[in-house]
């Protein structure tokens, strides 16, 4: 359902036993130096101020990051206990009044979102407390959209935003193009003129001129992919963000 991959381990049978752990593959390689850390444990405390150790069996690939897995930005979720571990912490995941953790439900075919409002409100009455059944109304968000409707859709609101700003940007960009494409034609009319009066051809001046507006917009693309290669860390550490273009970064490591 999720879609997450181990680099190291099984992932049907790596939170089977309690006291086992699977961590991302940045955490391995804090604490051990390499990603390869199967049978490595770590100890890890209790809120009674106890210690265990606990088994490594698993190696997660670095999740992205609209995963449902950031449940909050300053707290990313990097290690993974087996559920019959719980009762060492000496909390109870299962009551109600937990609003931390994220049910997903695959729906059967022919079954709507709308259709389980009624059966899941009908739950919380009756299990939950007065309350919480007063105050928490339940809603499915498809699993895609999960990222971008959190947070009352910050996300997306905030996608939307800077996309018409870029698109505004891109657009004053073709304006002065054009604008200084004209002003220089008037300096080639004598170019112009004696092209075609060696015979030259209206659809020929087209053709020149088409060329070299492409390999002039090829070259300041190339110059911009330039630049975003050698300015990506800096605007990254600035924004505490990966600035990550997929397609170019694959362009520069191929």
């Amino acid at each position: 359902m999720y879609g997450f991959s181990l680099l190291h381990g099984n992932a049907q049978t790596a939170l089977n036993n309690p006291f086992t752990l699977v961590i991302t593959e940045s955490k391995a390689k804090k604490y051990f130096g390499k990603t390869d850390v199967l049978g490595q444990t770590l100890s890890i405390e209790s809120f009674s101020g106890t210690s265990h150790d606990f088994v490594i069996t698993g190696v997660l690939k670095r999740p992205p990051e609209n995963t449902v897995l950031h449940l909050n930005p300053d707290n990313r979720n990097e290690f993974y206990l087996s559920e019959s571990s719980l009762n060492y912490f000496g909390r109870n995941m299962e009551t109600w009044a937990n609003l931390y953790i994220v049910s997903c439900i695959e729906l059967q075919k022919g079954v709507e979102p709308k259709d389980l409002e009624k059966p899941m409100r009908k739950l919380i009455r009756n299990n939950a407390s007065a309350q919480v059944s007063e105050s928490l109304t339940p809603r499915l968000v498809l699993l895609k959209d999960y990222y971008l409707n959190s947070n009352n859709g910050l996300v997306k609101k905030m996608l939307y935003t800077l996309s018409c700003i870029a698109l505004f940007i891109l657009l004053m960009a073709i304006v002065n193009f054009i604008n200084i494409s004209i002003s220089k034609s008037a300096t080639r009319i004598r170019e112009i003129g004696v092209r075609k009066v060696m015979g030259g051809l209206r659809q020929q001046l087209l053709q020149q001129f088409l060329v070299e507006s492409v390999i002039l917009v090829s070259f300041a693309t190339g110059f911009a992919l330039v630049i975003y290669e050698f300015t990506r860390n800096f605007f990254s550490s600035l924004l505490h963000f990966p600035c990550t273009l997929y397609f170019v970064h694959l362009l520069f490591h191929c």
